[in-house]
């Protein structure tokens, strides 16, 4: 019997601790993860350069991942990895499906986790009476300050500020593909509120849980060959491809490079319709706003609540008197009206995302914006355009509509692209296409010199190219113009409503904005997600986890002089710093629904219409 028992105990020796991966295949896998960036990401060197993350400098990476002690430690580390880069683009996905959900949501005002949205539905008033702009102190313990800085780590939105907000919805929603421990949590949390009152009270709330716990990995031998990285292969494009049907061959790779979409949204009910006690939790609404490309993983990425978030509503309530004329029905791509204040007639037009769906109505979305703007021409004296909490899209798209905001020819935004041998033999086919299909000779210089550039920069070690245009063949754009030639953009004062959550194709749009002096930016700075994204492609086939990497760098029209970032054309961290600062994000706004905000924004509207010219 002794005998047999130390011959067990061998055999278990020699077993992974609990059937996880073992240290040579998380090694693997999360060399394997860096490779996707050593080849792929452009803006590695930005990162090296301003932000001191080296991500060739794999070393303690793979030291970490070998020590690991489980499976979840491991998926802890590749998100870490990744949210290194501080890109809002790049997010490390694990497979898992599960998630835990507390029926409330908080964001950061004034430098606090505010409650800004109860489900009374779940959380009665009379057993739960912490209510909106009451103050999250810790969870189980946890002071939510120490708990943001955790979160933080792992999923970057490109400046502190925006990601210090991304990390508070993890507060209370843990999708497990992004936060490994989530499945660790219990049946409930104890949560510490302190009431506007000065009151301070812990509530036992029940974490709303669903999809598939992941606590490890099915273990699988490792080949003899271990050594050897897999071979990965990319996810298909096959919407991309189906979208691009109609567009010209030689164009459609121009077009790939324009998708600059930042993080899908999670649709959550209204504050405004819900009732207390009554009312069942609202079901949300199909989304109208898919993304254009296909890059979805196995397991859907979580998606986020930040109110407001990629909501064809503005954030904030209509001022007085609001008439509204788009955004009542299903195919308005635009909320819109108008409002009188110190008797001058004010448009207001929000652009929710530069993403309508499907990529096919990218036309009928622009004619609708069109039609708004001649209207605005004859009826207003200045107007308003919000792209506030906008998460992209497609920056063709963006920089199309801008050229409805102005009568003069402008300068639009280029991009540096990291290039891939795809992407090569793909341009040298769009050149042969073009010279087949009968392009013009413009066309064919300018591919030519496209064509040229992805070439020599795909063959320099870590090569990127020029900047080249993000939209068309030229950088340079004519305004929107009827067909006998005439200017038909709008010819009046405006503004730009920005902020943390102004995204990529938002970065873009607010860049073109400010750098053509097309008025004062108001509001907060961009994200800063300045590029255009690959697929999801899984980055290690023991741990089965997907993530993307961004793959040019949007070049601004021009330099500007940001603290904390060199003298820069790009978009990447740095964003578009706003002309007039205005904060929504304080306990006042939340407590008045954006009153103070709106009396903000209208002031500076005034001024811009009375100012001399």
């Amino acid at each position: 019997m002794k005998t047999l028992s130390s011959l067990v105990l061998c055999v278990a020796s020699l077993l992974p601790l609990h059937a996880q991966m073992t240290p040579s295949q998380r090694m693997l896998d999360i060399q394997v993860l860096a490779s996707l960036y050593a080849k792929q990401y452009a803006p590695y060197e930005w990162k090296r350069d301003v932000f001191q993350f080296d991500l060739l400098n794999l070393a303690p990476w793979v030291e970490r991942a070998r020590v690991a002690k489980d499976d979840l430690e491991f998926y802890q580390i590749m998100a870490e990895y990744v949210g290194s880069l501080n890109d809002a683009h790049d997010t490390y996905f694990n497979p898992s499906s599960f998630s835990a959900e507390l029926p409330f949501n908080v964001d950061i005002y004034d430098g606090k986790v505010l409650i800004d949205f109860v489900s009374r539905s779940l959380l009665p008033i009379r057993t739960y009476p912490f209510d909106v702009g009451d103050e999250l102190i810790s969870i189980d313990g946890q002071p939510a300050a120490d708990l943001l800085t955790e979160l933080m780590k792992i999923d970057s939105y490109a400046n502190p500020l925006s990601t210090r907000r991304w990390a508070a919805d993890k507060l209370t929603y843990r999708a497990q593909s992004q936060v490994p421990r989530a499945v660790e949590l219990g049946d409930t949390a104890a949560v510490v509120i302190k009431l506007k009152s000065g009151v301070t009270a812990t509530y036992t709330i029940t974490w709303i849980k669903s999809g598939y716990p992941m606590k490890k990995i099915g273990p699988v031998p490792a080949p003899r060959l271990a050594h050897l990285a897999p071979k990965s292969n990319k996810l298909p494009v096959s919407n991309l491809q189906q979208d691009l049907s109609d567009t010209l061959s030689y164009m459609r790779n121009l077009v790939r490079l324009q998708y600059l979409k930042g993080r899908p949204k999670r649709q959550i009910p209204q504050p405004d319709q819900q009732e207390p006690d009554e009312q069942e939790r609202d079901q949300p609404e199909p989304d109208q706003q898919a993304e254009i490309i296909s890059t979805e993983p196995v397991a859907d990425p979580p998606t986020q609540q930040v109110l407001g978030y990629q909501d064809p509503r503005p954030v904030f309530d209509p001022p007085s008197g609001f008439v509204q004329r788009l955004g009542r029905r299903t195919t308005d791509y635009f909320y819109s009206g108008t409002y009188i204040a110190q008797g001058k007639r004010i448009g207001y037009i929000r652009i929710a995302d530069f993403a309508p769906l499907p990529f096919s109505l990218l036309s009928l979305a622009t004619r609708q914006f069109d039609t708004e703007i001649t209207f605005f021409n004859a009826n207003t004296d200045g107007v308003v355009v919000d792209v506030m909490r906008n998460p992209g899209g497609y920056g063709c798209y963006a920089q199309s509509l801008f050229g409805s905001l102005t009568t003069k020819p402008f300068r639009g935004v280029g991009q540096e692209v990291r290039p891939t041998i795809d992407l090569v033999i793909s341009f040298q086919q769009s050149l042969a296409d073009a010279l087949d299909l009968g392009a013009t000779p413009n066309e064919i210089i300018w591919l030519t010199g496209i064509t040229h550039d992805i070439e020599t920069a795909y063959n320099e070690n870590r090569g990127r190219t020029g900047s080249l245009p993000v939209c068309g063949l030229i950088l340079d754009v004519a305004p929107s113009a009827s067909s006998n030639g005439a200017a038909t953009g709008y010819s009046k004062p405006t503004i730009l409503l920005t902020d943390e959550f102004t995204t990529s194709a938002g970065d873009l749009f607010a860049a073109i904005y400010q750098d053509n002096k097309r008025g004062p930016v108001v509001g907060m700075r961009t994200a800063g997600a300045g590029g255009s994204i690959g697929d999801f492609i899984p980055v290690g086939f023991y741990s089965e986890g997907f993530s993307r990497a961004t793959q040019t760098l949007l070049v601004r029209p021009n330099a500007v002089a940001i603290t904390g970032y060199p003298v820069t054309n790009y978009l990447e961290n740095v964003g578009v710093h706003p002309d007039l600062k205005i904060d929504y994000m304080t306990a006042e706004n939340l407590a008045k629904k954006g009153l103070p905000f709106v009396q903000a924004f209208t002031d500076a509207m005034i001024a811009e219409i009375n100012r001399p010219k």
